[in-house]
């Protein structure tokens, strides 16, 4: 009897890791930013060019990309990213529209690949001759 229960509960347990390995079953990928920068202008065109890999170091190409940029509010903005110049490149251009720090998160073949260090935001100040 006790050996009976011993076999079921392992034959159980078996059958769970299974299908939770089969649930998770998949990869992961990695994120690069060419010259990510340190600060960012509102209203103005932040350009991004990034690499995406596996962890062998492959590039993935032929993916659609998207990036997102968050800032502490919640507010996102969505930009797909477009192929770059090599395999595995991608090129993305946001317009982050208010100040604040703004989050940029990576999805490419998987949702939240990389999420990148907050961003500061500044509006453009334009200063008068006269000032001093």
């Amino acid at each position: 009897m006790r050996t009976r229960s011993a076999l079921r509960f392992t034959l159980a347990l078996t059958v769970l890791l299974c299908l939770v390995i089969v649930v998770y079953a998949g990869g992961w990928s990695l994120v690069t930013v060419k010259h990510f920068p340190d600060l960012a202008v509102a209203g103005k065109p932040l350009n991004l060019t990034f690499m995406a890999w596996v962890p062998s170091l492959d590039p993935l190409v032929n993916l659609r990309p998207e990036v997102r940029a968050t800032n502490a509010e919640h507010r996102e903005i969505k930009v797909k990213a477009k192929a770059g110049a090599r395999a595995g490149e991608y090129r993305v251009t946001l317009i982050l529209p208010e100040p604040g720090d703004w989050v940029l998160t990576f999805d490419t073949e998987y949702r939240d690949t990389a999420t990148m260090p907050r961003i500061p935001l500044y509006f453009t100040a334009v200063l008068s001759k006269n000032v001093w």
